[in-house]
């Protein structure tokens, strides 16, 4: 059986809002996907062929001989999902989809598929490859438990590698060289509840972690080609102050010293950054780690600190945040959100006014986005206040729902606002971007 996995392509920042390359660059640099289809090609028995078909930087091969197509999707990529769904089954191809938006709406995809995966789709990976073997997909496959993270397979890293290059994943790294991050999880689940947040949803709230010797493998497998990897730990949850999280984190990263791979980012919001343990910086440290991916909008320390009327400890701590990162010789990458209900128009002033008090010179703006299934899709649809199912628009670049202190068009005008006047003010960063 010959297997397509294809990454659907979505519409990001800037295509959705043109007017921001003006000032902030849009080409310069292209991250590959989620580690989620590495992995279940890693599973897929040696009896199938296996292509995989990046969706943002290449054609979809429409006229293949291909047995089964499996795409995970994500919300922003829903649209787009949906239409090579469409044109695959109006071949004969049977098509299987996974992933975030797949679990939480299924009643969206299932019209489009022959099968939706809810839930981790490694535990029920091998019997949807035996039933398209067989031509018998069920329209549900759903993860009954959590899988057990020992028995994840060594991802099929190489086939993201030979999407590397100028038309592919890229970066321009300190010396002019082709750079490329990969996303590697090292735990899944999470005890918080934040509002926008559907990681709960999708993965629950207990956490769980990889194994040390597994991660370690994953900045092995980097050093192949001589392209200089980077690996971005995706979770905010690595920063908690828990022992059993400090105590994983640190034995795995003790594991990755010296293997060749340099870690890329970490994510944090600024109150995990002032909460996170000496280890969890000292072991970033030995790993030559770049930067913190600091998320703002989520916790309460920087969501206040930006509303209309800001408590000055709140503002503090938020500055405090970006210090202590630079105090442990590390940059900070910046992600700030607008749109809270506790935020009026001025709030695009007030995020210029702090990155400034902050120095803070590399960084992204996001609008609040209800993502479905999130406590917040479920607040908002309760409230009537969601304006649009288009599932393109929801990149946190598009007004998708009222906000209770400014119009729609008040959101997308400060969002835009903000992007352009930032970088016109830090225009020598615009180059380490994705827009």
């Amino acid at each position: 059986m010959h297997i397509c996995f294809i990454y659907p392509s979505y519409v990001r920042h800037a295509e959705a809002n043109p007017e921001i390359r003006e000032d902030v660059s849009a080409g310069s640099y292209l991250g590959s996907p989620t580690m989620g289809i590495a992995l279940l090609a890693g599973m897929v028995p040696d009896e199938h062929d296996i292509t995989f078909i990046d969706d943002r930087v290449e054609q979809i091969p429409w006229d293949e001989k291909f047995d089964l197509v499996a795409m995970p999707v994500f919300t922003p990529a829903a649209k787009r999902a949906m239409q090579i769904a469409d044109e695959f089954r109006s071949r004969g191809v049977q098509v299987a989809v996974g992933g975030i938006f797949s679990s939480l709406m299924p009643q969206e995809m299932a019209p489009h598929v022959d099968a939706v995966c809810i839930g981790e789709g490694e535990g029920i990976w091998l019997q949807l490859i035996e039933d398209a073997k067989n031509r018998c997909l069920k329209p549900i496959y759903q993860a009954t438990e959590d899988y057990d993270l020992s028995k994840l397979p060594p991802p099929r890293w190489d086939l993201y590698f030979d999407k590397e290059g100028g038309n592919g994943y890229r970066s321009t790294g300190s010396r002019g060289q082709l750079t490329v991050d990969y996303a590697l999880q090292i735990s899944r689940g999470c005890a918080l509840r934040c509002p926008a947040c559907v990681i709960p949803e999708y993965m629950g709230r207990k956490m769980r972690f990889m194994d040390p010797e597994w991660v370690a493998d994953n900045f092995r497998a980097m050093n192949q080609g001589g392209v200089e990897r980077y690996i971005s730990l995706t979770e905010d949850t690595s920063s908690f102050p828990a022992q059993r999280i400090i105590e994983h984190f640190v034995e795995t990263l003790t594991r990755c010293e010296g293997l060749g791979t340099t870690i890329s980012y970490v994510g944090a919001s600024p109150q995990q950054a002032m909460l996170a343990s000496p280890e969890f910086f000292k072991n970033l440290r030995k790993l030559n780690a770049v930067s913190i991916y600091m998320v703002f909008g989520f916790d309460p320390a920087s969501r206040n600190a930006f509303s209309a009327n800001p408590d000055p400890k709140h503002v503090q701590t938020v500055l405090d945040a970006v210090q202590r990162v630079r105090d442990q010789g590390m940059g900070v990458y910046a992600s700030l959100l607008a749109g809270h209900d506790e935020e009026n128009k001025g709030v695009f002033d007030r995020i210029l006014e702090y990155t400034e008090k902050a120095k803070i010179d590399t960084a992204e703006f996001v609008m609040l986005t209800p993502y479905p299934g999130t406590p917040l899709w479920r607040k908002l649809t309760k409230e009537d206040r969601i304006i649009t199912r288009d599932w393109s628009l929801y990149n946190d670049a598009n007004p998708t729902f009222t906000p209770k202190n400014m119009t729609p068009d008040e959101l997308r005008a400060g969002y835009t606002y903000i992007w352009r006047e930032f970088y016109r003010r830090n225009s020598g960063t615009r180059h380490t971007v994705q827009v």
